[in-house]
């Protein structure tokens, strides 16, 4: 699978992090919110995310998509942060992934270097903090003891466009946030197949 075709995918051979996190204790409740049909969406291209029917019907698995493709990043990444805050403002979840897919969208089409791509990391960025704010109360009303990854899937060159194997393509960038635990130390250099399992990992320490 080398693009968003997903030509030769062998999507069902590899589970996603919340599927490795419910096998690795069925009680998990898991949440995944997505702007980018592929990733979720089982009637089309994926999903990269495993839809685990039998998890859904019990109520410990919840998928919810949106199209941006379609009605445009700026409009559903908002929908997005208002699912994924909503869920937290409910009963929570254990596991979740939440997908804004606007800035990627922007580096694509624009590049890097213009307004639209700076525009689109700020709104972006209020949707993260969002997130975060009810992450933070959930965890002083509530003493849940949490763990945010932020990662992206690629890098961008400056001129935009989309695939390539330059080295600035291929790599990403990991930030840990937590509102009161101590963040992991993981290694410098993080192959992409291997963040799962640091996830995992730290989800055993978890209270």
């Amino acid at each position: 699978m080398t693009d968003n075709s997903l030509v030769g995918k062998r999507l069902w051979n590899y589970p996603d992090f919340l599927a490795r996190a419910f096998y690795q204790d069925q009680s998990t409740r898991t949440i995944a919110t997505a702007s980018w049909p592929v990733l979720a969406d089982p009637h089309g291209l994926g999903p990269i995310i495993h839809p685990r029917m039998e998890q859904q019907f019990a109520g410990l698995h919840n998928v919810i998509v949106r199209d941006g493709e379609t009605l445009g990043y700026e409009r559903i990444d908002a929908e997005i942060a208002s699912i994924a805050t909503a869920a937290l403002r409910q009963k929570g979840f254990d596991a979740g992934f939440v997908y804004f897919g606007e800035i990627d969208d922007a580096g694509h089409i624009f590049g890097l270097a213009g307004d639209e791509y700076r525009d689109a990391i700020r709104r972006v960025d209020t949707h993260v903090k969002k997130v975060l704010s009810e992450v933070s109360r959930r965890s002083d009303e509530l003493g849940e003891d949490w763990l945010v990854v932020i990662t992206t899937d690629h890098g961008h060159l400056d001129e935009g466009g989309h695939g390539g194997t330059t080295d600035r393509e291929r790599e990403s960038w990991i930030i840990t946030w937590s509102p009161h635990r101590e963040l992991p130390e993981w290694p410098e250099e993080i192959a992409p197949h291997e963040l799962a399992e640091l996830m995992l990992v730290e989800r055993r320490t978890l209270r």
